[in-house]
């Protein structure tokens, strides 16, 4: 896992829960955008749509300056 991606047990700023995991996030938009990135995931039935979703939200997420956000992203659902 890379650094940007490392889930921390207890938090003390923003975090966010991503598949069941906890990340830390360096803002309070960071978190907001990983928490609906990962509820939108989770929720996608049938399950094989996911990878194009994971990189359209990756891509959304970069394309506005959260990169490491889109890392996570791609990280924590990577097949």
């Amino acid at each position: 896992m890379s650094k940007d991606c490392e889930p921390e047990a207890i938090s003390p700023g923003p975090s966010a829960n991503v598949g069941g995991t906890i990340f830390s996030a360096r803002s309070i938009t960071e978190a907001a955008a990983l928490n609906l990135a990962g509820d939108i995931l989770d929720e996608v039935k049938p399950k094989r749509r996911q990878p194009d979703l994971i990189h359209s939200l990756a891509m959304l997420l970069d394309d506005h300056g959260l990169r490491r956000a889109a890392n996570t992203l791609r990280e924590r659902y990577r097949k």
